[in-house]
């Protein structure tokens, strides 16, 4: 801040530079600053605070309604930012269907493909030349070897190809569909996430962002709540703000 004080007014270009320069170092260290500058998008304050809980504890429990841009930015906005900041992290998103996935993935490809700013925050971000770049998984240039994609997005009954994560964020994986439509897909869904999510951890890597409705008693959502699943919960109030998820 002092240099751009410094400035006279006739160095208007310069100063202009200066703090566009500033922008960008900012969105490198706050996922706000980020949003705001790749996306033009200012976060609320409870979408603030999605973030603050989720960077404080490994196991993150987040209750939101509809339409309040859960999926941008934890499924979206998170995602991008952990990668630009340590490439080597190997995420899974996990969503209630393939194909909200699939266009979840999508829309953090074209980012790394394509938005300039995205590349000034996070220049050295990039497709790898050796790796997976579907609908499904995509592979970014990192430093260490790994034989995982850098990012995979699957519904919640599927397979995940991998062996190995060091972040899983699920978004809304419980659905009208597997809670109240189809209610023998509840215990299904409950022995996915232990059975096939939870065994990609390699021991001490693990960080969870799960982040949904409330649908059922007997749901994914609810057995997790138990304290032996070891979540923080938050389940705070929100004021009337509709906002496209």
């Amino acid at each position: 801040m002092p240099l751009v004080k410094e400035i006279l007014p006739e160095d208007a270009p310069r100063l202009k530079e200066l703090k566009h320069r500033q922008r960008v170092l900012r969105a490198r260290k706050l996922v706000t600053a980020f949003a705001s500058f790749v996306f033009g998008w200012k976060l609320q304050k409870f979408q603030e605070h999605w973030h603050e809980f989720a960077d404080k504890y490994k196991r993150a429990l987040i209750f939101a309604p509809q339409a309040h841009g859960k999926t941008v930015n934890m499924s979206l906005i998170r995602p991008l930012f952990v990668l630009g900041r340590n490439p080597n992290r190997i995420l899974k998103i996990i969503s209630c269907n393939d194909d909200k996935a699939v266009d979840i993935l999508g829309a953090i490809a074209k980012t790394i493909e394509s938005n300039k700013k995205f590349h000034e925050v996070f220049p050295s971000l990039k497709p790898a030349e050796r790796g997976s770049w579907t609908k499904h998984q995509i592979t970014v240039k990192r430093d260490v070897p790994a034989i995982d994609a850098s990012v995979e997005a699957l519904g919640v009954l599927s397979t995940g190809s991998g062996d190995r994560a060091t972040d899983l964020m699920f978004d809304d994986p419980v659905d009208f569909r597997n809670a109240i439509l189809q209610p023998a897909l509840r215990k299904m869904v409950i022995r996915a996430y232990t059975a096939t999510w939870l065994g990609l951890f390699a021991q001490g890597e693990e960080r969870i962002t799960y982040i949904c409705n409330a649908w059922h008693h007997n749901d994914l959502t609810h057995e997790i709540k138990k304290p032996n699943y070891h979540y923080h919960i938050l389940n705070q109030a929100i004021a009337k703000v509709k906002i496209a998820d």
